[in-house]
Parts: C-alpha cells; sequence; structure tokens
C-alpha cells in the first residue's frame, strides 16, 4: 500500500475500513489482501472464501473516488483484480453518495448490505448546547440525570479491558436478540487495533463496577461508535450509556474533531428491524442520517446467476 495511503485516502474523505489498520487487521486473520491507488482512486480489499464453495473480492466502504470517471475506472480494476485473482465476482459498499443509475451504468448489481448502509451522524461543528437541544425532552433529562448520578467515566487501550468489554457487548446481543461476531473474531479485532493505537474503549463505572462500555476509533476528523454493550439490569436503573455516548461526544468535541458517527441504524421506516431499539438511541442524539448506498456485486460470468439462483435456493430451505 505504501506509506502514503492514509493521507492519500485521507484528501479523499475516504472511510476508516480502507485504512491500513483495518485492511493490516484482515491480512492478520490470513485474508489475501488486493489494493491499487492512483490520483483518481483507491481502493483496498481482500479475497472472501463464501457459501457453496465460490470466492469473491470484498472491498469495505470503497472504492474511495475523485469523481465519476475515477469510480469508473476503480470499478475496472477491481473487476480485473477479482478475474485475475479467479474470483466469480467482486463486492463493495458504496461509500461515495453515488446513485443507482450510475452503478447499473458500471454493471453493479444491488446486493443488500454487508457493512451498514445507513449511519447517523453529528455535526460537531455545532456548540454542546446546541446539540443537546436537539434531543427530546426525555432524552435530554436522561442526559442531565447521567450528569448528576454517581457514574465515572473513562478511555483505555489497556487490553485488559477487553474480556470485560466483550462480555457486556456479547450479552446486550443476547438480551435484545441480534447476532453479533464470534468471541474470537471480536478479541482479535480489538487485541489488533488497541495495539495499533486506533481504537480506545470507553467505560461508565457505577458502585465500583463497569456497567457500559463502548469501542471508538476517531479517523480523518470522526469519531466512530463502534462496538457498544451494557450490563442490561443496571442501566434499567441508571442510564449510563447514554452518559456514556454523550462524555464520548463532549470529549470528540473537546478534541477537535468534525463529526461524530454512531455507525450503523436501521432503515428509519423499518420498525421491526433487528436494529430498531438500538437505533432508536442513537438517532435520539438528534443529528442526522447517511444513506451509503448500501452493497453491490460485479459478476464476471454467468455462474454469478447460477450462484444467485441457488444461494436463493437453499436460504430457503
Amino acid at each position: 500500500m505504501g506509506e502514503d495511503w492514509d493521507e492519500r485516502l485521507k484528501g479523499l474523505d475516504g472511510h476508516f475500513l480502507q485504512s491500513q489498520a483495518w485492511l493490516k487487521f484482515q491480512e492478520s486473520l490470513d485474508q489475501q489482501l488486493f489494493f491499487e491507488k492512483t490520483d483518481e482512486y483507491l481502493w483496498g480489499g481482500y479475497k472472501v472464501n463464501g457459501r457453496l464453495g465460490i470466492t469473491y473480492l470484498y472491498v469495505p466502504y470503497g472504492p474511495t473516488v475523485r469523481d465519476e470517471r475515477g469510480l469508473a475506472n476503480a470499478l475496472k480494476s477491481i473487476k480485473a483484480k477479482a478475474k485475475e485473482s479467479g474470483c466469480m465476482f467482486a463486492r463493495f459498499d458504496l461509500a461515495g453518495g453515488y446513485g443507482e443509475e450510475l452503478m447499473r451504468r458500471n454493471d453493479c448489481v444491488y446486493f443488500g448490505e454487508v457493512q451498514p448502509r445507513y449511519t447517523h451522524i453529528i455535526n460537531l461543528a455545532d456548540e454542546l448546547a446546541t446539540v443537546k437541544s436537539r434531543m427530546s425532552k426525555t432524552d435530554r433529562n436522561l442526559v442531565n440525570r447521567s450528569e448528576k448520578l454517581e457514574i465515572e467515566y473513562g478511555i483505555s487501550d489497556d487490553h485488559k479491558m477487553i474480556d470485560m468489554f466483550l462480555d457486556l457487548m456479547l450479552g446486550t446481543a443476547q438480551y435484545k436478540n441480534y447476532s453479533a461476531k464470534s468471541r474470537t473474531y471480536l478479541e482479535k479485532q480489538l487485541k489488533f487495533l488497541l495495539e495499533a493505537k486506533v481504537a480506545k474503549i470507553y467505560w461508565a463505572k457505577y458502585e465500583g463496577n463497569v456497567i457500559a462500555g463502548v469501542v471508538g476509533v476517531d479517523w480523518n476528523g470522526t469519531r466512530y461508535y463502534i462496538h457498544a454493550g451494557a450490563n442490561q439490569e443496571v442501566i434499567r436503573k441508571i442510564p449510563a450509556s447514554r452518559g456514556l455516548a454523550w462524555y464520548m461526544i463532549k470529549d470528540a468535541k473537546a478534541l477537535g474533531l468534525d463529526y461524530f458517527d454512531f455507525y450503523g441504524v436501521s432503515p428509519l421506516e423499518e420498525k421491526s428491524h433487528k436494529w430498531a431499539s438500538v437505533s432508536s438511541f442513537k438517532r435520539s442524539f438528534g443529528g442526522d442520517d447517511k444513506d451509503f448506498g448500501g452493497t453491490w456485486d460485479m459478476p464476471l460470468g454467468v455462474s454469478y446467476k447460477l450462484y444467485k439462483a441457488v444461494k436463493k435456493l437453499t436460504e430457503g430451505l
């Protein structure tokens, strides 16, 4: 990738999942990396061994491009590399705000979402009082209450915090009935990102016990709220999760960051979505939704149609 990869990526307003740290983490999992950079674009991805014996080249939240011409050339580059490496297709998460019509003109097929299609962002150019004023009265009261309680907040990059955090995160996933990555995968991810000094664990402690935690990543002027978890019995009485998120927002503002990105949220109209509850929590802080455009495939031959047909059949069994 070269020493200038991250600087070029930042110059094109690229996403953290295209950074050297994230791609090197994938390489640490024995994924085969592919990447290319020009003055028009850059992209990094890795080969995925999927279901039914198929392989594909996946580019998370990329390519990162300068304009429509750069996008077209980047997609050609990704497609060529996927073909060269024996993949059935290439897959990428649209991150530049380009529309569906342009995607279809470039022979892309909509897949759905691998990385979240929607996120929720707070603009930190506004004063904190203004940010708080955009919350509902109920949510403002909960944040105000959290500030009055004897809740301690802090930040750590200590690996010893990982097990405690994962207990909270996976317990929350089980309680809210949504699937999470395996503990082994998450442990490797957090160890790698903490060691690379690109992630930190933000925590809330009450009566001597850590009752809520969030993994945050600061990248190119944005703080990403990546993973979260809390002791569900305690936070029903103590609004520590809201207090911790507000602590992170205030800290990001104090550091001069531009945005606070709550990361994945469900589509606003899908009230029964598996992320609906956590998305309601994230949206309660005000801010705006952003639509990345979803995940798209670039087929490399007729075998892709067969794969889609078999996949649909097996999912229905």
